[in-house]
C-alpha cells in the first residue's frame, strides 16, 4: 500500500504571505513552472508531481479571520 493524499496545513492569526512566497520558489526549483494559478480570493497554485502522474497543490486562504497556507500532495 501506498499513500495517494497527503495535506499539510499552517495555521496563522495574521495576514503573512512570505510562507507562500518561499514555498512557491521551493516548489518550482523542484517541479518547474506551475500548471495552473488562480489568484482570487482563494490563491491556489498546482505543479504536475515528479513521477508525472501526480500532482502538488499550494493554496492560501483566509477563513473567520485566520490564514491557511495549505500543502497538498496526491496521485
Amino acid at each position: 500500500r501506498r499513500m495517494n493524499y497527503v495535506q499539510l496545513v499552517y495555521s496563522s492569526p495574521y495576514y503573512d504571505r512570505s510562507r507562500l512566497r518561499s514555498l512557491y520558489s521551493d516548489l518550482c526549483v523542484t517541479y518547474g513552472s506551475p500548471v495552473s494559478f488562480r489568484d482570487d480570493a482563494l490563491t491556489q497554485v498546482s505543479w504536475y508531481g515528479g513521477d508525472g502522474r501526480g500532482y502538488v497543490t499550494l493554496r492560501y486562504n483566509n477563513v473567520n479571520g485566520r490564514y491557511y497556507t495549505t500543502l497538498s500532495f496526491g496521485r
